[in-house]
């Protein structure tokens, strides 16, 4: 009987505090929120109450400062950066400690405001939410259920592990690279109508630097070319960061044949590096070179490998075969050792 009493005193308490958030009945605190400035009221005594950022923020020297013309009196608190209505579920939680379902997308906007205003309860709800969302696309993606769902459910699985991994980066790094690994077992569905073109180059540098990766040397090398090489407004943020990102593939690791056909015909690699490598191909031994040799490792949790990357060379110019590359290798082998000779 006690316990039920006080359920029914808690759920009623509830209630009151969701009204006084709703109809902002004695609120002296006014949210300014998004770009367009929509109003919420509020209460001190609930915002500091529940956030040690708040409290310090709501002391008397600085509310003194932030009150408003045409704000009745009231405290104004501006959310630029933040949605209206992940700033109007983080007030719900902070008026009935309650927090409805919600997708990726909402638990990352509410994970922002959590950690910048320190509600060490809600951050702790928020982060447990997307690590079991993590933990589902791993788990799927260890029977392979992932691959063998369809389009739209593989697709899903990829967009929130990224959502995740960009949306957690310097919040919760470890919460971003759980989120990344995750990532990386589903990374060739991203090959699927070319998705992989809107990454910024931050994400393609961390995955180059993976030592494992379900994605072949060759693959990858046409991947980076396209992704940097892509008509639109970002075309020249991409090029400029393609140099770099070109030292992070391991063109020894490729075969001699895929190396001649694929790579050298787009000109990317200067002579001398392609003549280096050439050197190394044939003696790996005493010809060392200047990009990593180290093969990565692939483990495939599917039966058949799923050959996603576009294999087509077309948009590379001057395609040359197999033999004409060979010819052409050996004579700019020849001219480098000639000139190394009369130096």
């Amino acid at each position: 009987m006690g316990n039920s009493k006080k359920i029914k005193e808690s759920s009623h308490l509830k209630d009151m505090m969701s009204r006084l958030l709703g109809n902002g009945l004695f609120s002296d605190v006014v949210l300014l929120v998004g770009a367009e400035g929509y109003e919420i009221k509020s209460h001190k005594m609930v915002l500091g109450g529940r956030s040690p950022v708040f409290e310090t923020m709501l002391q008397r020297r600085w509310t003194e400062q932030q009150t408003l013309p045409g704000t009745e009196g009231k405290v104004s608190i501006r959310l630029e950066e933040h949605e209206v209505e992940s700033v109007k579920t983080f007030l719900q939680f902070l008026y009935t400690d309650e927090l409805g379902e919600l997708d990726v997308t909402g638990l990352l906007g509410l994970l922002k405001l959590a950690h910048l205003y320190d509600v060490a309860e809600l951050l702790d709800e928020i982060i447990s939410r997307l690590r079991a969302v993590i933990e589902s696309i791993d788990r799927r993606s260890s029977t392979s259920e992932i691959v063998e769902a369809g389009t739209t459910t593989r697709k899903d699985a990829v967009n929130s592990c990224l959502s995740i991994y960009a949306g957690a980066r310097y919040l919760n790094p470890e919460l971003s690279q759980l989120s990344f690994q995750a990532f990386l077992k589903n990374i060739r569905v991203a090959g699927d109508h070319d998705r992989y073109l809107t990454w910024d180059s931050e994400l393609v540098k961390e995955i180059l630097n993976q030592d494992s990766i379900d994605i072949g040397e060759v693959d990858l090398f046409k991947a980076l070319m396209k992704w940097g090489n892509q008509p639109g407004e970002s075309t020249d943020d991409f090029s400029k960061a393609l140099p770099e990102l070109m030292k992070l593939i391991r063109f020894p690791t490729m075969e001699q044949k895929d190396f001649a056909a694929v790579v050298v015909p787009t000109g990317i690699l200067r002579s001398e590096q392609v003549v280096e490598m050439f050197l190394h191909f044939t003696d790996p031994g005493s010809s060392p070179c200047q990009f990593n040799t180290n093969h990565r490792i692939r483990n495939f949790s599917t039966k058949t490998e799923i050959s996603i990357f576009d294999n087509d060379t077309s948009n590379f110019s001057n395609i040359i075969s197999y033999r004409q590359a060979d010819d052409y290798f050996e004579g700019i082998t020849e001219i480098r050792l000639n000139a190394i000779a009369t130096e």
